[in-house]
């Protein structure tokens, strides 16, 4: 059975601030690593490779409508591959125009390109929430094909819900998806702390308003505080929370080691 335990999710900008504080998680994560709208593929492959070198597992986003063609995604995932920087993926079609032919998740599953990449698992954004953009049924299509293609090409994948207010609708809602009875690992995505202007940026961009409102709430303090840990030390099986860091990674692992035991005395 796969071994879900909690994981983190930064951006480059995080990781050049603060990326050392990666050395004080306990044991070794899983750290998904998105890919920045001005960044190169060195860049982000070097992103990658920081946190391996921190001791830790990258997951990098590879975002679907940033690549002119699949040739060219599967250029970045063998160059990920080749330097040790990822056995694992999440694929999402992104917040911006597209750069050529591949304009969402599923154009990247019926390229071919993911059974080329040697990689052992295969993540997917899943909206317990609705997306503001597609609608349900188009949402319920595209994962009845992402099954399809994970049982005909026999890649495990699993999902990381959008970010919610309150995780636990999240956590319910991949209870009645039946995700846990199907073997396939849920990542709930929440956050402990974030910087305003982030959280801001990451509402407009993907149409979450509620956020809007949580900002305004905050009062102008430097910092947003989260909602909180959905799950202890030992969530059940093939579920875990998945902690955005949103500009406030150092304050993140601080709390993540009082929750998860580590090195947090020296931060």
């Amino acid at each position: 059975m796969l071994d879900l335990s909690p994981s983190l999710e930064v951006t480059g900008d995080d990781l050049r601030q603060e990326g050392e504080r990666l050395a004080w998680l306990p044991g070794t994560w899983d750290v998904f690593v998105a890919h920045l709208g001005d960044q190169t593929t060195e860049s982000f492959v070097q992103d990658c490779l920081r946190v391996r070198r921190f001791g830790h597992r990258p997951v990098p986003h590879l975002t679907a409508r940033r690549y002119r063609n699949p040739e060219r995604l599967a250029e970045t995932l063998q160059l990920l591959s080749n330097k040790g920087a990822a056995r694992e993926a999440l694929i999402l079609a992104g917040d911006v125009e597209p750069a050529g032919s591949l304009k969402d998740s599923i154009d990247v599953v019926n390229s071919g390109v993911l059974e080329r990449g040697g990689l052992e698992r295969v993540w997917f954004s899943v909206y317990p929430e609705g997306h503001p953009k597609i609608s349900e049924d188009d949402l319920a299509s595209a994962w009845k094909k992402k099954l399809e293609w994970s049982r005909s090409c026999q890649i495990p994948i699993g999902v990381v819900t959008q970010l919610a207010k309150d995780p636990e609708t999240s956590v319910k809602w991949c209870r009645r998806q039946g995700f846990a009875e199907q073997g396939i690992g849920a990542r709930i995505s929440q956050f402990l702390f974030a910087r305003p202007e982030t959280l801001t940026g990451l509402a407009r961009l993907a149409g979450m308003p509620v956020f809007l409102q949580v900002v305004r709430e905050s009062g102008g303090a430097p910092y947003v505080r989260g909602p909180g840990a959905t799950e202890g030390k030992e969530p059940p099986p093939l579920r875990a929370p998945h902690y955005m860091a949103l500009g406030a990674l150092g304050r993140t692992i601080a709390e993540l080691t009082e929750l998860f035991g580590g090195g947090g005395d020296r931060l």
